[in-house]
């Protein structure tokens, strides 16, 4: 913006000169350097547009990538989180596969020792 504002002043002043100007010679002179000078300020204008469109370009590339990233650190959370659930599900399954064991095994004793109970009395009544 600055070097901007300093060519606008020294295209006034080359403007003012050629107004002044007395022979044609000065006033082609003062047109060349009023030439050259809208020239240069017309290539400065477009390699600042091209910087800004090189910035606007490396900024969306960036925020695809974190986009990118950013969705691919969701999905492995959510792949953990379900892979948790999972053993959690799995887990509960095993502790209830225990329990019933545990109760069959239990109430198997029980028979058991009733079944020893009842052949101890038969036995005992047959004597």
């Amino acid at each position: 913006r600055p070097m901007m504002r300093t060519r606008i002043a020294l295209l006034l002043l080359l403007l003012l000169s050629a107004a002044l100007a007395q022979s044609e010679e000065e006033k082609k002179k003062v047109k060349e350097e009023l030439l050259d000078s809208m020239d240069r300020a017309q290539q400065l204008m477009q390699e600042a547009l091209q910087r800004n469109q090189e910035q606007l370009a490396a900024s969306q590339a960036e925020e695809s990538r974190l986009k990118t990233e950013q969705a691919q650190q969701e999905e492995s959370r959510q792949r953990a989180l379900r892979a948790r659930e999972e053993e959690d599900r799995l887990r509960h399954e095993q502790q209830d596969r225990e329990r019933q064991n545990q109760l069959r095994e239990q109430e198997w004793r029980q028979k058991a020792k009733e079944e020893q109970e009842r052949a101890r009395k038969q036995q005992q009544q047959q004597q």
